[in-house]
């Protein structure tokens, strides 16, 4: 992959591919990270709102539907 890479000539050598593979892939963890932080701040907050008695009961598929209609 690497060598089809600098043959495209894309890149001028082998570490110039590397790093950009290098580069991309602590971008991708940088998005997944945050993805996390993001759920568990959501997931507080759920919690919060559970233990305050704010929420929602569905009783099927019907009142699903509609509580999403209204988001």
């Amino acid at each position: 992959m690497i060598r089809e890479k600098v043959e495209s000539s894309h890149y001028n050598n082998a570490s110039e591919v590397v790093r950009e593979a290098l580069r991309l892939m602590q971008a991708h963890e940088d998005v997944q990270k945050l993805k996390l932080e993001r759920l568990r701040s959501e997931l507080d907050k759920a919690e919060t709102d559970f233990t305050n008695g704010d929420m929602v009961t569905l009783r099927n598929d019907a009142e699903l539907t509609a509580f999403f209609e209204k988001l």
